[in-house]
Order: structure tokens, then C-alpha cells, then sequence
């Protein structure tokens, strides 16, 4: 394959995005892709946790903030995964907004069954016993508990609620079910389901994020999800940041880091998510280059990409220069 074909090809599926903005009407959804809230996907909502941290609480003294231009949010209470958390989560938003077109405005109680807790998550017979959804019944815990403040900067507004404002668990009856009322933080997340526009949302496929093995390799996958096909340089601190890694500029932690984020990559790979990825030779470790396998899954096409491919760091630089006009020239006359 030639430059040209290369070019081609990444030109015609750039514009293609799992991150989608105001083109698509969300309706009803009948997979397991879920149109997620990008503050949900963007922001430490969700992190990887190791097994000692995933039931260590934030404090109002110490909560976890995140702020951009248009939002600030701060968390406190019970920290949230992405082994049980997010899907749980992806799966509550895909009923509520589906129940919400069923009956033609937002709900205010949802039920799950648990069959399909079982189809999403791949529980089989034999795991249908109340001791079996321990991982679940620790996941309702931890979203009802799990409180947000977010304030709205143009409207100069805090919002403050738990993810989830009540959850129930019938374990004992039949069909077994759980009831939930969203939290009012979540519910105005999604002010508009007529029109996407109305709405900051990625797709996500949670049956990719359920599958990939590590909590690694889950945060990136999310992550990449959000981002346009044309998107393939990252710097190692933004992916520091996606696996909740510190960004101290210590050789020691980046070295770790380093080794954190290859491994997350590794997987993606295996896992057929990406094609191939590899450091910004001139940038050495502090960028990063991947290749999705939704831009192109060949392994010799996407090796050629990587050298070939613009930089989406150069089309930025170049945008934030075009930006300043220069300044017209003071036309002076002399007097005779």
C-alpha cells in the first residue's frame, strides 16, 4: 500500500468517530452500545482500582476534582471502578432512556432484571444464586454512595447528588429485579433525547469494556472510545491521567508509568482493539502513536501508518496559530 492509499484511506475515515457531537438522533437502544455522557467518560469518575483501593472512600477534604472550561466536579464518598461500576452504570442509562421513549417522559423509578445482568456480564445458570451477585450488591453500594457536585459555569450552578438516588435488590422474588432512581446529577446529564446535539455523548460499546481483561486496559479502551478516528498521538501524561497514575516528573514513576500504560497497550492489541502503537521516536516516551483497528486492522497497513500518518499535535499547533491575524501595518504619509 502506497502513501497515497494510505492517505486515502485516512482521509475517508477520519471523520468517523465513536465520539459522536450532535449528529446522530439517540433512540432506542437495542445493543450494548450506550451513548455515555462524555463528563462520565472524560473525567476520575471511573478509574482502575486495585483490589485494596476499590473500597477506600474520597473525603470532602481530599475529594477527587476535575474542572475544564465549561465544568467543575468534585467527588467524594465511594471511589468507582470499571469492572462492575461502569457497565452496571452503562446498563442503568440504556433502560432509563429506553424506558423514557416507552412511555414518552423520564421515569422516575427504572427495573433491571436480573437476566439481564446475567446476559451482560456472562453469568451463567449456575451463578443466578443471591450469594453470586455479591460483585453487583457491592456495585449498587458504591454508586448510591458515590456523591457529585458539579457546577455549570456558564449558568454559574452546583448540582449536588449521588450517582444513583436509591437502589433495591430482589434477590428473593420472582422474577428477580433491582429498582433504581437516578440521582438528579445523572437524570439532567441528559437534558434532551430527542437530539444528540443536546448531548455530549461517546458510544461505547460496554461489551468490549465487560470483555478486555485488565482494569488497564479497560480505562484506555474507554478513553479511546471518546476520541475521533484521526486522534492517534496521545502524551504520556494524558494516559498517565486515564490509568490514574501519578504525573510527578520523577524517573522512578514514569518508569513505572511507562511500563503501566505498555502493558495496557500490549492488551489492547491481543485483544484486537488496536492494530499496533509504538513512542514518538523524536518525542521518545512522552507521546505515544496508536493505530485503532477500526482505522485499519492490517499489522504491515498499520505499521505504515505510523510513520506516514500527520500528527494531530501539528494540525492543533497549526489551528492555534492561524488563530492570531497579524496586525495591519500602520500606512504612514510624509508631509511635504
Amino acid at each position: 500500500m502506497g502513501l497515497g492509499d494510505i492517505l486515502r484511506r485516512f482521509n475517508i475515515t477520519k471523520s468517523k468517530s465513536e465520539a459522536t457531537k450532535g449528529k446522530n438522533k439517540i433512540g432506542y437502544i437495542v445493543s450494548n452500545t450506550v451513548p455515555i455522557q462524555n463528563i462520565l467518560n472524560r473525567t476520575p469518575l471511573f478509574v482502575p482500582l486495585d483490589r485494596q483501593s476499590v473500597n477506600k472512600a474520597s473525603s470532602e477534604e481530599s475529594p477527587i476534582l476535575y474542572q475544564d472550561k465549561h465544568y467543575k466536579i468534585s467527588t467524594y464518598g465511594s471511589r468507582l471502578s470499571h469492572n462492575f461500576d461502569y457497565p452496571l452504570l452503562a446498563l442503568i442509562i440504556k433502560t432509563w432512556i429506553n424506558e423514557q421513549f416507552r412511555i414518552g417522559t423520564p421515569p422516575k423509578t427504572i427495573t433491571i432484571y436480573l437476566t439481564e445482568i446475567d446476559e451482560l456480564f456472562g453469568f451463567d445458570s449456575k451463578q443466578r444464586k443471591k450469594e453470586n451477585y455479591k460483585s453487583i450488591d457491592a456495585s449498587l453500594k458504591r454508586l448510591t454512595s458515590c456523591s457529585v457536585a458539579i457546577e455549570t459555569k456558564n449558568l454559574k450552578m452546583t448540582e449536588y447528588s449521588p450517582l444513583l438516588a436509591s437502589a433495591k435488590f430482589f434477590y428473593g422474588s420472582k422474577p428477580k429485579k433491582i429498582e433504581i432512581t437516578l440521582g438528579c446529577v445523572l437524570e439532567n446529564l441528559y437534558p434532551t433525547l430527542t437530539r444528540a446535539s443536546a448531548v455530549d455523548v461517546s458510544y461505547i460499546n460496554v461489551d468490549d469494556i465487560i470483555a478486555v481483561p485488565s482494569e488497564g486496559a479497560k480505562a484506555l479502551m474507554k478513553f479511546f472510545m471518546t476520541q475521533r478516528t484521526d486522534y492517534i498521538d496521545f502524551t504520556l501524561e494524558r494516559l498517565l491521567i486515564v490509568l490514574n497514575h501519578s504525573i510527578i516528573k520523577d524517573p522512578k514513576i514514569q518508569k513505572d508509568g511507562r511500563t503501566k500504560i505498555k502493558k495496557a497497550l500490549d492488551e489492547l492489541v491481543k485483544f484486537e482493539y488496536l492494530s499496533v502503537y509504538k513512542p514518538i521516536k523524536v518525542r521518545g516516551w512522552h507521546e505515544i502513536r496508536i493505530i485503532k483497528a477500526s482505522l485499519v486492522d492490517d499489522k504491515e497497513d498499520g505499521e505504515a501508518m505510523l510513520e506516514l500518518l500527520p500528527s494531530n499535535f501539528d494540525k492543533f499547533k497549526f489551528k492555534k496559530k492561524a488563530k492570531f491575524k497579524a496586525p495591519r501595518p500602520t500606512v504612514t504619509t510624509k508631509k511635504k
